[in-house]
């Protein structure tokens, strides 16, 4: 299963952000964001939520017999895997509004340097224009398998939203080119600039004909889940 599910990042479209206006992720980014991996091909992001927990997409874990997640270390891939799972029941394969959250139990603590994210409960105000900033891995070019596998930053801010229990991000400056959230960004956090995880990346809007990408962000926010979240950690054993 470990070289399976290694070849899938090398082989997939992981998650990723794409364009001018991403960059290499710092630390604060990349000590609580990693890989979630499935057998069935899927690629995706999530966040460390707990030294044991990763918040993801449901849709990211649907229809894999074994899960894991992955980071690189010192150039050097680590795996990990998942052995419990559980998807919120609001979770619906093909809606818009697919409540797409899932959260995963590791068999054992994550290493030290992974730190927890903390969970906005409400506190976050989003407020037209505010800033966030998404992390995933993956493709940083639109259709190029090979650009993906790199953890990555890029500052969003909150636009109009078209459904009241998500976020819709989109670029700060620099039109549409400045930004693209890629195939595979699911399960990505979406942060306040303070590192507070306020939403879960769950789908892009293709409004440019991207193969691969698209320059707005749909994500499940963690307010009004957050009851489901703190019952689903305690369950697991978080």
């Amino acid at each position: 299963m470990r070289v399976l599910l290694w070849l899938l990042i090398s082989t997939l479209p992981a998650a990723a952000l794409g364009g001018s206006a991403s960059r290499l992720a710092d630390a604060a980014f990349s000590g609580s964001t990693v890989m979630v991996l499935g057998t069935r091909g899927s690629a995706c992001s999530g966040t460390v939520v707990a030294r044991r927990l990763v918040l993801t997409a449901a849709h990211c874990v649907e229809g894999s017999k074994q899960i894991a997640i992955a980071w690189l270390q010192a150039g050097q891939p680590k795996l990990m895997a998942v052995t419990a799972s559980m998807r919120h029941p609001q979770a619906r394969t093909g809606s818009a509004v697919s409540v797409d959250l899932a959260l995963l139990a590791l068999g054992e603590a994550l290493p030290a340097r992974f730190s927890p994210a903390p969970i906005d409960a409400g506190e976050a105000p989003h407020a037209l224009g505010a800033q966030r900033v998404l992390a995933g891995y993956g493709l940083a070019e639109d259709g190029v398998e090979a650009s993906a596998g790199q953890l990555r930053t890029a500052s969003t801010i909150v636009l109009p939203k078209l459904l009241p229990r998500f976020l819709r991000l989109g670029a700060t400056a620099g039109g549409m080119d400045a930004f693209r959230i890629c195939t595979g960004d699911s399960g990505g956090g979406v942060f306040t600039p303070d590192g507070t995880l306020v939403a879960v990346i769950a789908q892009r809007e293709r409004l440019n004909g991207g193969k691969t990408c698209g320059p707005v962000a749909q994500a499940v926010r963690t307010a009004p889940q957050i009851g489901w979240i703190r019952a689903t950690m305690a369950k697991l054993g978080g």
